[in-house]
């Protein structure tokens, strides 16, 4: 069985307002949080890590995806919440994600660490 080839899956998560983020094998991070931060889509996922990228993300975490799966039902009843959410997700992606916010990231550990 194959799967998608990337330009397509890139296509379902452009057209998708929520993304569902299950954990992989080893880890609960993967490349569609950030694929679908790019997207400005509501993310479910998971418990992340307490790493710079996720602190006060937008994305909701929940424990048991009986959890993710209500709040997605929640969440779809709501269309003004659903906007809000994908907005907070962009933004987050713009200043804490996306290339030019994670150059500046790295440029200034690189300033602090030549400083120190």
């Amino acid at each position: 069985m194959q799967g998608l080839s990337p330009i397509e899956f890139g296509q379902y998560i452009a057209n998708s307002k929520i993304v569902l983020c299950p954990s992989g094998l080893s880890s609960s991070e993967c490349f569609r949080h950030y694929e679908a931060m790019r997207a400005g889509c509501i993310i479910i996922s998971e418990k992340l890590p307490d790493t710079y990228f996720y602190q006060n993300s937008p994305i909701i975490q929940v424990h048991h995806w009986k959890d993710g799966l209500r709040k997605v039902a929640e969440l779809l009843e709501n269309p003004i919440e659903m906007e809000r959410l994908g907005d907070l997700t962009k933004k987050w992606w713009v200043e804490r994600c996306s290339e030019k916010a994670t150059a500046q990231f790295v440029s200034d550990k690189l300033t602090f660490l030549r400083a120190g």
